[in-house]
């Protein structure tokens, strides 16, 4: 639970005996804090409203370098995480991410992904190729990017091959 500055205020009520009020969260910029408004009146005692601060709307992206670094295979994946935040740095949850360019992986070309509660969405991939990747992921309002850095590394040798031609050498000659 946050605390908000206390305000000491009269209140007049209109002739229905209601009052409207309006709050605003001010400093209160980190999101899911809780508050509680309490009115006093030594007429009618105390009245309470429980306020949640939400996130701002997204304004960032982060696309993290694939943790999991994947051999070339067609069945070995790896996976990149993109990180929706507001403005004060606050996770949003239930953002659509896209990838704008896959750069070579196909698996994660023209895929959307939804952050979660933590804020996070993934996207799983894999290549036949060896080599380093720059997909570029995009809120889906396409103003804010971000891009990841992936690396596949070559898949171990699965047959080796030796080859040679016919060669003449001569006794004593190096």
């Amino acid at each position: 639970d946050g605390t908000l500055d206390s305000v000491s205020d009269t209140i007049t009520l209109d002739g229905n005996g209601e009052k409207t009020l309006t709050v605003s969260a001010g400093e209160a910029t980190t999101a899911q804090d809780s508050y509680t408004l309490t009115a006093t009146s030594s007429e009618t005692g105390d009245a309470t409203q429980d306020i949640t601060v939400n996130p701002a709307p997204a304004s960032q992206i982060t696309a993290s370098e694939a943790t999991d670094t994947a051999t070339a295979s067609d069945t070995e994946t790896g996976t990149i995480t993109v990180s929706a935040s507001d403005e004060f740095g606050n996770s949003v949850q239930g953002e659509t991410i896209s990838v704008d360019n896959a750069d070579g992986l196909s698996a994660i070309s023209g895929v959307t992904s939804d952050t979660d509660a933590s804020g996070d969405a993934t996207f799983s991939y894999n290549t036949e190729s060896a080599g380093t990747y720059s997909p570029e992921f995009s809120l889906s309002d396409g103003t804010t990017t971000d891009t990841a850095t992936v690396t596949v590394n070559p898949a171990s040798a699965s047959k080796l091959s030796v080859t040679s031609s016919a060669l003449s050498l001569q006794a004593g000659n190096q």
